[in-house]
């Protein structure tokens, strides 16, 4: 990778730069096997459910490591200081990311042995979908920033955009079990609505991020 956003890199600060594309490339890994514990769950599908709950694990406890690695190397005197403090907060809305999709996959093991109505099912289907779409989009707006891409303000407005989806999606669901009048035990009620704030939470954690990307656009056009 060509890291076009920073002229004259140091070894220290290419490898940091590295560090960030191997994070991506494990938040990509979180959110394929996130993407497929959805669609077990939509099938009922628990011990596949768990399984996929069992890699995101490992995967988040990687990307941590990594963001630690960031870390050091910039604490050690990677970049310049106004730049490394920039790159350490994008670090840390990065990793936020994968945090938010182990907290939804975790949180979706209390579905064993409970039923979810078919509308939250065909709900939680399309949520998914834009958590796919949303986490796709960053991995192209990070890339794109350090390449030097111009296309960052329109990738960054379609990331947006799948945010703003899974919010309303979120309020969908919420009308779903809250305004109607449907015979959902109160855990479950409790259960379905949380997930659901936790899907929409991770188009949160992404726009954070892009929020980061484009300080970080504007420092290398300046």
């Amino acid at each position: 990778m060509v890291w076009q956003i920073f002229p004259k890199l140091k070894d220290t600060e290419k490898e940091t730069l590295e560090l960030f594309k191997k994070h991506v490339e494990l938040t990509l890994k979180a959110k394929q096997s996130f993407v497929e514990l959805g669609t077990a769950l939509i099938a009922g599908n628990f011990s596949l459910v768990e399984a996929k709950n069992k890699e995101i694990f490992e995967i988040e406890r990687k990307a941590d490591n990594v963001r630690r690695s960031i870390a050091k190397e910039l604490y050690e005197g990677a970049f310049m200081p106004l730049m490394r403090t920039f790159l350490f907060d994008f670090a840390e809305a990065l990793d936020d990311v994968v945090d938010c999709v182990q907290d939804a996959a975790e949180k979706i093991l209390y579905f064993k042995n409970r039923k979810l109505p078919s509308k939250v099912k065909a709900k939680y289907n399309d949520m998914f979908a834009e958590v796919d779409k949303v986490i796709d989009l960053l991995n192209n707006i990070v890339n794109g920033l350090f390449k030097g891409n111009k296309n960052l303000k329109e990738k960054i407005k379609e990331a947006k955009l799948v945010e703003h989806n899974l919010d309303m999606i979120e309020k969908d669901v919420f009308d779903l079990v809250l305004l109607k009048q449907n015979k959902i035990e109160p855990v479950t009620t409790w259960l379905i609505c949380d997930i659901a704030h936790l899907l929409a939470a991770i188009g949160d954690k992404v726009e954070e991020s892009c929020d980061r990307v484009s300080v970080l656009s504007l420092i290398r056009l300046t």
